[in-house]
């Protein structure tokens, strides 16, 4: 392995965070193991990881906390932990922006291959450039890609969802509600912060590339956003 890549595992189970951590290590991987939220994000503050594996529910914290509180901080990759999760639950995880979701009990080798091939995607996947594309935006609807200044930025599902939404409409003021009913396909209701949490994800991912692209995504206050084109 060209790159020693570190995870974080934050599961309450003893055995399972056990055998998870030994899989991990096996494959080449360095990992650390907390059962609960509050040492996790203490972990996760004062060392260096490129991947959070994590229950949906932790005991004593809200569903998804550890999805969002790690949102909230970094934009390094999370892989969640659910036992017979509902088709609703699936949604929800992947609409509040989980890279990956696996279902208990899962196949070991299985979620090693789902590890490898985020840890690739968000790290190891060579930088394209398009020619001709030097400062620019730019999506490519078909491979659901965004390239800024030519370098291809690696965004989830529902930040690509989100972006292209913004790009469709430049200049013009988005409301949340709108942001709701047409890229998460929600009607109105209590999932505003939602939106809020994604576009603070996508702005700090783009502004990594470009720190003028990011401030393009602009906060209307009491009204929405405004992707300005110019």
């Amino acid at each position: 392995m060209a790159n020693k890549f570190s995870i974080l595992i934050v599961e309450e189970e003893q055995r399972l965070s056990f055998l998870l951590a030994q899989e991990l290590e096996r494959a080449g991987y360095d990992t650390t193991c907390t059962s609960n939220l509050e040492d996790g994000l203490a972990l996760f503050k004062t060392q260096s990881f490129q991947l959070v594996i994590g229950e949906v529910a932790l005991a004593g914290t809200p569903k998804y906390a550890c999805l969002t509180e790690i949102q909230a901080i970094s934009i390094v990759p999370v892989v969640l932990l659910i036992e017979k999760p509902r088709e609703s639950e699936r949604i929800q995880a992947f609409e509040q922006g989980v890279d990956d979701l696996i279902e208990k009990p899962f196949n070991i080798q299985e979620l090693k291959l789902r590890v490898k091939r985020l840890l690739y995607y968000y790290y190891e996947l060579p930088n394209s450039a398009l020619t001709g594309e030097e400062d620019q935006l730019r999506l490519d609807e078909k491979n659901k890609r965004l390239y800024i200044e030519g370098k291809f930025v690696r965004l989830s599902a529902i930040e690509f969802s989100l972006m292209h939404y913004f790009m469709q409409f430049p200049d013009r003021i988005i409301t949340r509600e709108e942001l709701l009913q047409e890229v998460w396909h929600y009607e109105y209701g209590g999932q505003i912060r939602t939106v809020d949490a994604q576009v603070r994800r996508l702005r700090k991912k783009i502004e990594g590339y470009s720190v003028d692209a990011a401030k393009a995504i602009k906060t209307i206050r009491s009204q929405g956003y405004l992707y300005q084109s110019e």
